[in-house]
């Protein structure tokens, strides 16, 4: 499984977001840059564990709407088995580290 860590420190505003959120995780060039299109696109990413580093900056950031971000990453988890996400406060190590990663898993 593909991991990608994102950086909620980096995600300032929405504009912002959107674009950090498309570089990191590949999503099309043409994905809207609201959360309608955001999830749509999210649904067609596949085997991939996705990890939140400083949630608490996207939240400080992006308010209400930062939480409405979270939750559809959150769903997208739910509704589908090869994908995965989680609120981590420390960067995951590799798997060839061996190490145990500690996650919080968020339930809204």
């Amino acid at each position: 499984m593909r991991k990608i860590v994102l950086d909620g420190r980096l995600m300032t505003g929405k504009k912002a977001a959107f674009h950090y959120l498309k570089k990191e995780l590949g999503l099309p060039d043409y994905t809207g840059n609201n959360l309608d299109a955001f999830n749509d696109s999210l649904g067609e990413i596949t085997n991939v564990h996705v990890y939140m580093l400083h949630p608490d900056a996207l939240l400080y950031s992006l308010g209400v709407y930062g939480v409405r971000m979270l939750q559809v990453f959150y769903y997208q988890s739910k509704s589908k088995e090869d994908f995965q996400f989680s609120i981590v406060n420390h960067r995951p190590a590799s798997s060839a580290e061996g190490r145990r990663t500690r996650s919080a898993r968020w339930d809204p």
